[in-house]
């Protein structure tokens, strides 16, 4: 019986160390897993840091292009008013020179009329002479033969 029992104690000291490897592997294992779960919480966390950066980034350029377009539009309407008052001015330069191109135009007109008039008179004091001229003429032809 004691061969039996010593074939018992071996059969059970070699399960005894079979069980201590798979626990040795089981362990390494485990600190296998361990290490992983660490290395992908520490890439999760880098990737959560990129993620905020890149929001804080887009929230960034967001606002400059809100700021860029504003200025756009202070610009264009600062422009457009500019144009305005640069239409109206010349409007205004046309209408005044409208009015000296009329004014000129009356006084031309007035200054024909006045040159036709005078025109006029000196054709008459013209005729007049020579009626005067004529008639001292016949007068002196008169005398002379008197």
């Amino acid at each position: 019986g004691s061969g039996a029992a010593a074939a018992q104690l071996e059969a059970a000291a070699a399960e005894q160390q079979q069980l201590s490897e798979k626990l040795r592997a089981a362990r390494a294992e485990v600190s296998a897993l361990s290490k992983t779960k660490t290395e992908l919480t520490a890439q999760l966390a880098t990737a959560a840091d990129g993620s905020r950066l890149a929001a804080a980034d887009a929230d960034c350029r967001s606002a400059a292009l809100e700021d860029e377009m504003a200025a756009a539009r202070r610009s264009a309407t600062a422009a457009l008013a500019s144009a305005r008052e640069e239409t109206a001015e010349a409007r205004s330069a046309a209408e005044r020179a409208e009015a000296g191109r009329a004014a000129v135009a009356m006084q031309l007109a007035e200054a024909t009329a006045r040159a036709e008039a005078a025109e006029s008179r000196a054709c008459e004091a013209e005729a007049a002479r020579a009626r005067v001229q004529s008639e001292a003429q016949e007068t002196a032809r008169t005398a002379a033969s008197e």
